[in-house]
């Protein structure tokens, strides 16, 4: 117990301990076993926004957190502070009154390093404190080979990479995390179907492995494979239900296979999660477009501007909806800045056609048969295109 607890202080140096802890008792109790571990520098709060404050001044070397917080939970806190370059190493101990199975998958997916079960005693604690330091200071033999194949993919050093994750199998040859690490090789060379392969190894060791459904679902997704898509997004989504990068997955997908309702109610769920997230306001938009709620369209296009004013897409989107509405200048105006932007891209020219051909007013049919040209031109083939040109030479010929 000695030699950890020097290890400890030696690892934290003047590093603060900052323990987010609602109850005043665990709070207690906490500072209280933290103490007993010589550890001086601890900075108790009750909330993410108090733990916000005492970050700007203080340098954190370990966050003790508790998983069910009143305005984010200790997993969506921590995917917060993983995204910064100062904390993406910092040990972070989560505590949960809840023995639920996918709380562990959840946690490894945002490199939560340990996970203790309310009530715990001291000796429980010291467990999972005394286990992180030694990951952190003596990683095996086997996690520091993977650490470093993960490092080489990321500088995009394929074949060093696959030297690391081999020579970690070697060592561990029923590692899900080097069987996935193998997978995420193929996938970047091309060989979607040696990927997947290997990722249903990775996941008969590890049926809970979330990186290797996330690997599978940007295999669904590049394939465009919507099955795949429902299959790994569902799955990851009921492993992290706060994760909106799955609800938009199943979301769109829904989307495209036409089930509007089960589709709006998941990129309502995406926007609540990720209030800034452009891509869900732009697919609630395009729900209401189906449905024929064209204000709310509106209101959801104009949000999603407000987040990427670029977006040709959701300008396109924002002139249909304006044009169904009958709002015929406003629509053109949005399809114009939208082609300022992509001069090409055949749907905008195509709207413009059929925006100028349905407003019908002098000189809007010659307009009219210019952009649909212009869209050919952009997509030989375009059908729609096409029978609007030929649709109104045949009247002016008539």
């Amino acid at each position: 117990m000695k030699g950890n607890v020097r290890e400890l202080q030696q690892f934290l140096g003047d590093k603060v301990v900052l323990v987010i802890e609602p109850s005043l008792n665990y709070r207690t109790s906490i500072k209280q076993f933290l103490t007993n571990l010589k550890i001086k520098n601890i900075k108790l709060v009750g909330s993410v926004a108090d733990a916000r404050r005492m970050m700007l001044t203080a340098k954190i070397g370990l966050f003790i957190v508790e998983w069910s917080l009143d305005e984010v939970n200790g997993l969506m806190f921590c995917r917060q502070v993983r995204k910064e370059s100062a904390y993406q190493q910092t040990p972070f101990l989560i505590l949960s009154v809840e023995n639920l199975k996918k709380d562990v998958v959840l946690a490894s997916e945002v490199k939560i390093d340990g996970y203790l079960l309310k009530p715990f005693s001291y000796e429980d604690f010291c467990a999972q404190i005394f286990n992180m330091l030694r990951q952190q200071v003596a990683p095996s033999k086997a996690t520091s080979l993977l650490d470093q194949g993960e490092e080489r993919i990321a500088h995009g050093d394929l074949a060093m990479a696959e030297t690391y994750f081999a020579a970690a199998l070697d060592a561990k040859p029923n590692s899900a995390r080097g069987l996935a690490g193998m997978a995420k090789i193929e996938r970047l060379r091309g060989n979607l179907s040696a990927s997947i392969s290997l990722l249903r190894t990775a996941l008969t060791h590890n049926a809970e492995f979330i990186e290797a459904y996330r690997e599978l679902l940007s295999i669904a997704e590049e394939r465009e494979d919507r099955a795949g898509i429902l299959q790994a997004a569902q799955i990851l989504h009921e492993a992290s239900p706060e994760n909106p990068r799955y609800t938009l997955a199943l979301a769109r997908t829904y989307l495209e296979m036409g089930n509007t309702d089960a589709s709006l109610s998941l990129f309502k769920k995406t926007v609540t999660l990720s209030p800034r997230m452009a891509e869900g306001y732009k697919g609630l938009g395009n729900c209401y477009l189906v449905k024929e709620e064209y204000e709310r369209a509106m209101k959801s296009f104009k949000r999603a501007l407000d987040l990427d004013e670029g977006d040709v897409g959701t300008l396109n989107s924002l002139g249909l909806a304006h044009v169904r509405l009958g709002q015929f200048k406003e629509g053109i105006e949005r399809y114009l800045l939208a082609l300022k932007l992509d001069a090409s891209d055949a749907r905008v020219l195509f709207n413009l056609g059929h925006a100028h051909e349905k407003r019908a007013e002098a000189g809007d049919f010659e307009r009219a048969k210019w952009y649909y040209a212009q869209a050919l031109m952009h997509q030989p083939g375009f059908d729609k295109a096409q029978r609007g040109l030929d649709r109104l030479e045949k009247d002016g010929a008539a």
